[in-house]
């Protein structure tokens, strides 16, 4: 299956810093060509100005979040349809952190999901557990829930990230994402499964080496060009 390599900027950058680390990404891109598909998901001011970068290249283009809606009186969202409409082909929905810092529940996303395949978009599509619940043992559980409630039929990619592993350094032994990965590839046959959670090139060989890791969703290392390439040659 094929690897996928999605950079997640979050909110970080300015338009010159956005549009620099874009260009960077595309001359490394024709230096060292790499057979995973890369995806850049930048802050949604500088899309068009990373889309215009990226337009001479195989790099993709992502948004990071979309509304539930497809249009109307939702003032501050940004809905799937507007996103491709600036060349974006996927797009990120569920993140942990908007899980955590603004309630999102799976029937949100779900519906965020539903909006992105019906804008001819592919949701990337976040589901993990806590400290609290890996601690107790509910993992599985929790993360089961997640994928049954917040997935839905069409062409997606989920992506596993423990959140307790977010920007920490700690990162899951290959035990622990290989057992989360197999019971959702059960859950989702022919899915694509991605993990994101501290993920650098020094262990991104490890993890694209166990079984049902079919790429990675990388958060601060993909802020920096030559990090987040090695990365993706890893793939």
């Amino acid at each position: 299956m094929n690897k996928w390599i999605v950079g997640n900027w979050k909110m970080n950058g300015m338009m010159s810093s956005c549009r620099d680390l874009a260009a960077g990404l595309v001359t490394l891109e024709q230096e060292k060509p790499v057979r995973a598909t890369v995806v850049v998901c930048p802050p949604y001011p500088y899309l068009g100005v990373v889309a215009l970068r990226l337009m001479d290249s195989s790099l993709h283009l992502g948004g990071q979040d979309c509304s539930a809606h497809e249009a109307g009186a939702f003032t501050g969202q940004v809905s799937a349809k507007m996103l491709k409409d600036l060349s974006c082909g996927y797009v990120i929905v569920g993140h942990s952190e908007r899980r955590a810092q603004l309630n999102e529940n799976n029937d949100l996303i779900r519906q965020k999901a539903q909006q992105s395949l019906a804008a001819s978009l592919t949701p990337i599509i976040c589901v993990g557990e806590n400290l609290e619940e890996r601690e107790t043992g509910k993992a599985i559980d929790v993360v089961l829930s997640q994928v049954q409630q917040a997935v839905p039929k069409g062409k997606c990619l989920i992506a596993y990230e423990p959140v307790w592993a977010i920007g920490t350094g700690k990162t899951p032994n290959a035990s622990q994402i290989g057992e989360i990965h197999q019971m959702i590839a059960r859950q989702n046959p022919g899915t694509p499964i991605l993990y994101g959670g501290s993920v650098k090139s020094s262990n991104a060989s490890e993890i694209l080496a166990i079984p049902h890791v079919h790429g990675l969703l990388v958060g601060g290392a993909s802020l920096d060009t030559a990090e987040f390439w090695k990365i993706a040659e890893a793939a």
